[in-house]
């Protein structure tokens, strides 16, 4: 199997083959639109992901934990400091501080070759409270990319 080196994990993301602007919204509880991966059969309560899709869901995991929330499972610096954003503006200050905290949080991730890390944080056209985190990574041992999409709201909501 390729890709064995990225993992595998349940997969707690209602949009397990969508594109990239439907990845990233969390969700345990079966939803419409919620699309089985075709090795699995649509009666499974839950479903897997693995390789690439594994990093993905790992590396927005990493994003949406605050660093320090893990610390009483051993895990102190596990997370990032977006949620520190919260309450402030959009503005172009908080968007480069939205955008260190991104690749402070990548570089935690040793899957991730530290060498190929992309991050571009733009204003959501759509609502003056969020931005849209676009992320290009190369995993480690892999030639193809791997890019994301991840909302955030300075205002705090999901």
């Amino acid at each position: 199997m390729a890709q064995e080196h990225l993992g595998s994990d349940l997969s707690v993301y209602r949009a397990y083959l969508g594109g990239e602007r439907e990845r990233g919204s969390p969700d345990l509880r079966a939803v419409p639109g919620h699309r089985v991966p075709p090795d699995q059969k649509p009666e499974r309560d839950l479903a897997e992901v693995a390789g690439v899709d594994n990093l993905r869901q790992a590396l927005v995991n990493r994003l949406l934990t605050r660093r320090g929330e893990l610390a009483d499972v051993g895990h102190p610096e596990y997370g990032s400091r977006l949620y520190e954003l919260i309450g402030r503006p959009n503005s172009a200050t908080q968007r480069n501080l939205a955008k260190l905290y991104v690749l402070e949080t990548l570089a935690q991730e040793p899957r991730v070759d530290q060498e190929e890390m992309q991050v571009d944080v733009q204003p959501d056209p759509r609502d003056r409270n969020r931005v849209l985190i676009e992320i290009r990574v190369r995993p480690v041992g892999e030639d193809s990319p791997v890019a994301l999409q991840v909302p955030f709201s300075f205002a705090g909501e999901t």
